[in-house]
Formats: structure tokens, sequence, C-alpha cells
């Protein structure tokens, strides 16, 4: 009797315990929390639902199955992000709903249709809900998820297992039913732009054939259609295209994580515009940026595993200098072999790329943020501004400054 009432209790402080520690997870942290029991009943919610039909997201993920061993990442419409998980106790699944987090703000009510909550509530709850929801990343994200989940269960779940897990939700606003007809209370839609046209715009997409698109998106009948005077409605065309287009990259070589930079980029880029050209110009970046980094992907998987191992190191360290030793260590291989094989297949040196690279990424820096020249530099780990200068005129026959301004006359 002593050892079932022991056991029993154990049991029931351990779901305490785990609620409590939910609880305070989004106390502390501002994101919102809910656990529900079996896919049937509300536990605990920290917006204070009591019933599945007011979970906005609940509808989605109801039928994915139980028992998930690592938290599944959603994201709906392509900035609202959230982690789902189980814990069975006392053969009761649990399912944990952390989320919604914003990785973008919506700047203005017109887009707050792309919200998954936004059709159950009055518009002040929604405006309120948007005002206080947490806006973050999505590595700084799963990395609170990944402490979240080893505190509950005692057990680490690698952020390869996590990341590797997704579910992209589209706005009903994409759907295929919701283009092809006219509706003049959507926003999307007021200026449709020909269905054939835009296929073939996603078809060079995917094939990263970067040629057509620069063809393609040099038509400006495309933009008659899709951009009009009202800025509101411009920003709210542009999520959809930028989720199109990003969902385009991703079925064909790009991992999500590749295409959520490129996308959130270039969607907060689009929250400063004011006008018609700008986004005309923009929509022409983003096309050619997705199918420029498309048709790199297709060509390095052409690389031996060891130079794709390098390229990966090198794009995710641009904040940093590089050795040739540490490059080398990474992927096993020497230092004289390791020279010789990227040499020979990049087809520049790597102190070439290396520089190429940081230079790229200051690029965007430049085009799309307010950030100094100097706060640039440093981000990028150069010794000087002045030698920042000296190399970005090296790779792109221009200084930073006049690269920025030339960008913006162009805009």
């Amino acid at each position: 009797m002593f050892l079932w009432y022991t056991f029993f209790r154990v049991i029931t402080m351990t779901l305490t315990s785990i609620l409590t520690k939910i609880d305070l997870y989004s106390k502390f942290s501002y994101i919102p929390s809910c656990v529900i029991a079996d896919n049937k009943n509300v536990v605990y919610c920290s917006y204070g639902a009591k019933k599945l039909s007011t979970i906005s997201i609940f509808k989605h993920i109801e039928k994915i199955e139980d028992h998930l061993t690592c938290p599944l990442f959603v994201v709906y419409n392509g900035f609202e992000l959230y982690f789902i998980f189980d814990i069975l106790i006392r053969k009761i699944n649990y399912r944990f709903l952390i989320g919604p987090v914003l990785s973008m703000k919506p700047v203005s009510e017109t887009n707050f249709s792309l919200l998954s909550f936004y059709s159950l509530f009055p518009i002040d709850k929604v405006t309120e809900f948007v005002r206080i929801l947490p806006q973050m990343s999505q590595a700084r994200f799963l990395n609170s998820i990944e402490m979240l989940h080893f505190s509950l269960v005692e057990r680490q779940c690698p952020f390869q297992n996590i990341s590797k897990h997704k579910m992209i939700i589209e706005s009903p606003a994409l759907s295929d039913r919701d283009i092809t007809p006219v509706d003049k209370t959507n926003p999307y839609q007021s200026h449709l732009v020909d269905r054939e046209y835009y296929e073939k715009i996603l078809a060079a997409l995917e094939a990263g054939n970067s040629k057509e698109m620069i063809d393609l998106t040099n038509n400006d009948q495309l933009y008659d259609k899709l951009v009009g005077m009202d800025m509101h409605e411009n920003f709210a065309r542009f999520v959809a295209a930028t989720t199109l287009f990003a969902q385009a990259a991703s079925k064909s070589v790009l991992s999500y994580a590749d295409v959520e930079s490129i996308g959130v980029t270039f969607i907060k880029y689009a929250e400063n515009l004011l006008s018609r050209n700008e986004y005309i110009n923009l929509y022409k970046t983003m096309a050619i940026g997705f199918t420029n980094r498309v048709e790199e992907f297709k060509i390095r998987k052409q690389y031996t595993p060891a130079i794709k191992k390098a390229i990966d190191y090198i794009e995710a360290n641009t904040h940093r200098s590089l050795s040739l030793e540490e490059i080398s260590n990474h992927v096993n291989l020497s230092r004289s072999y390791f020279s010789q094989l990227f040499a020979k297949e990049i087809g520049v040196p790597l102190n070439h790329f290396l520089k190429s690279q940081k230079i790229q990424q200051a690029i965007r820096l430049l085009k799309y943020t307010q950030m100094s020249i100097a706060d640039i530099s440093e981000s990028l780990d150069f010794c000087s501004q002045s030698y920042f200068t000296e190399v970005f005129k090296e790779i792109t026959q221009t200084t930073p400054v006049s690269y920025r301004k030339r960008f913006q006359t162009q805009g």
C-alpha cells in the first residue's frame, strides 16, 4: 500500500511540477503556452483558454501523431512560430503547445488577417495580442525550447533532431481556392497576377534559372497588377509573394533555415517602404536573390562532401575570422590537400572566397539594414573600417558608402 501511494504521489507531483515549470516559463518569457490532455481537454493555458476551439493553431495540429519524441517546429504563414511536443504520464498523452512568437510583427490591421488567431477575437483583442507577443528569431526560439524540453523530461533532444522536424502551414489567403476567385475583401486579390505567368516565375526559381528570372521580372505589366498605390496592401501582397517564393525555393534545394533567413530579411525591409517604385525594385531583388541562391546550391551539390561541409561552415561563421587550419580541421583534411582541393573545385583560393563571403553579407546589411559602416565592419570581424572598405572595393569595385547610396537611389 505504501509503495503504491509513493508511486502515485511521484507521478502526480511530476505532472504538477511540469505544469509549474510551464507556468513559470510563460510568465518570465511572455511566450504563450497551453497543455492539452489526449487532444481533448485543456489542462493549462497561459492566456486563459478553456476550450480547444479558442486555441487557434489546434485544428492544424490535432491530427499529428501522439508521442512526439522531439519538439516539432510549426510555422504559420512564414512568421508565426510554435513548438509542440508530447509527454506521456500514466497512459495519458499531454500535448504541449508553446507559442506563438513572431519572427516579425504585422505593421497594420491590414496584415492581421495573416495571423492564425485573427478570426477568433475582436480586432482590439488581436491588436493587444500582437503587441504583447514576443518577437524573436527561429534560432533563439529553438534554443529556448531545447532548454525547456530538457528541464521537463530530463532528456536531451539534440538541436539537429529538433531543427529537422518542421510543419509549414499556409495562410488561407495563399491557398489555391483563395488565389483563383476574385474577392475584393482580400487585400491579396484586388490585383490578381496572371496565374500562368506566376507559375513561370516559380518554375524559374525552382530551377535556379537566374537569366530567365531576370527576363520575367523585367515585365512592367507584372507590377501594374502586383503593386498599387496603397502601401498597406502592397506590404500584404509582398508577404504573400515572399511565402510563395520561399516555398518554391524550399521545394527545390534550400534548407528551411536558409529560406527563412532570406524571406524574413526581405519582409523586414519591406516594412519601411514608402513608394511604389521601392516595392517594384524589392520584388525584382527578392525574386533574383532567391533564384541565385537556388542556382548556387544546385552547383554546390556537385562538390565533394568535404568542400560542401567547408562552405556551410564558412557561411555560418562570416561574423568571425577563419583560418585555413580551422576549416581543414573541421572537414578532417590536411591543410595542403584541402587548400588544393578547394581551389580546384571552387575556382578561387580559400582566402579570396572567405573575403567574398564576408562582403556578400556586408552587401545584405548595407541594403536591408540601417547599420552604420563601422558597425557592419565590426560585425564581420574586420580589423578596421579602412581595411573593410579596402576589401569591399577589391570585391565590388566600389566603396560601402557608394554602394548603399546607389542601392537607395535605385529603390
